[in-house]
């Protein structure tokens, strides 16, 4: 499994730094990308460690929680 993250890694980056040059670089998400296929993996020190690092507001720049989306598909 981890060489499977690896490669999936390995081909986010690859893609997204290619694709820079044909859009805005301001719009190049590929970290963010990586990072959401890491942190479900994080256990709960993991994760605080993370925001304590990036910082609270580019933690939740990388999407929608899993409760709030749960959330949401109950609801309908």
């Amino acid at each position: 499994m981890y060489h499977n993250l690896s490669r999936t890694l390995w081909q986010v980056l690859f893609f997204n730094l290619v694709a820079i040059n044909f859009k805005d670089k301001e719009d190049a998400d590929w970290d963010k990308q990586m990072w959401c296929l890491l942190l479900p993996h994080f256990t709960e020190k993991g994760h605080q460690s993370f925001i304590n690092h990036f910082g609270k507001p580019y933690y939740l720049s990388l999407g929608k929680s899993y409760d709030s989306f749960m959330e949401e598909i109950v609801s309908f």
